[in-house]
């Protein structure tokens, strides 16, 4: 009789623990705490070789300030992976209105500079990053 009642409670607690989805070896500490989404900073070579995926999303850039020039609609800031030396072409253009245009003229040139914005278009050789938040 003794055996049959523990059978039926190995039984019992097994069929608990999956049915629970539990794994014996996992702590409370453990299910109570979700693991923390990492906050990852691209670098203009990283968003050049994922640009097709992150295409119209919201991304955060870490980059150094090649200097800001202004346009027709605003301030462009040209950003790179490295101090600019000689001459190239920016890889990454962050677009600010004319509004914030005094922000982008504000980063100096070979600054580090951390960017939120959202991943537009690529012409001309540089990928456009629109509505921009310099955090």
């Amino acid at each position: 009789m003794k055996t049959i009642f523990n059978s039926i409670l190995f039984l019992a607690l097994s069929f608990f623990l999956v049915a629970c989805g539990g794994d014996a070896a996992t702590s409370n500490s453990e299910t109570n705490n979700p693991p923390k989404e990492e906050s990852t900073s691209l670098t203009c070579n990283d968003l050049n070789s994922k640009f097709d995926e992150l295409k119209d999303q919201e991304i955060t850039i870490k980059a150094i300030s090649w200097g800001a020039s202004e346009t027709m609609s605003g301030v462009n800031l040209a950003l790179g992976d490295e101090v600019l030396s000689g001459l190239k072409q920016a890889k990454v253009q962050v677009v600010f209105s004319t509004e914030n245009g005094a922000i982008a003229k504000a980063i100096e040139k070979d600054a580090e500079v951390t960017i939120k914005a959202t991943v537009s278009e690529s012409k001309h050789g540089a990928i456009y990053l629109t509505n921009p938040t310099v955090l």
